[in-house]
């Protein structure tokens, strides 16, 4: 019989923040919290103080972020075109494996089923 893999079958977490995320988080407080102490003690706030603050605390950070994001991405469709693949070679090597033709055909009548929420499937002539 041929099954969906586990991975298709569990439902996607919800996206949170991976760790790698936090250290650029709290990397860019400590910047922000180094800048504001210089620039107070020695400068005061000025222009460059709040672009500076906008680089390195909001810009740096949320381009890492943005590319932690992306790569995550790329994994899990990477993940999801590896089980479909292995499930191609697990139907290929199932259906090859058959020498009758009724369970060839019990075969490609139960594929649907394991892929679909259908209760049935009919083959015509």
């Amino acid at each position: 019989m041929i099954m969906a893999s586990a991975s298709q079958k569990r439902k996607l977490k919800p996206n949170r923040i991976p760790p790698a995320g936090l250290v650029l988080i709290f990397m860019g407080l400590a910047v922000a919290i180094v800048e504001i102490t210089v620039h107070i003690l020695d400068r005061g706030i000025s222009s460059l103080f709040l672009q500076e603050m906008a680089v390195y605390v909001l810009l740096l950070p949320g381009l890492g972020l943005l590319v932690l994001y992306f790569l995550e991405k790329s994994e899990r469709e990477r993940a999801r075109a590896v089980d479909d693949l292995n499930q191609f070679v697990s139907v290929i090597h199932q259906l090859g494996g058959t020498t009758d033709f009724g369970e060839l055909v019990d075969q490609v009548l139960q594929f649907p089923r394991a892929i679909f929420p259908v209760v049935a499937a009919t083959l015509y002539k």
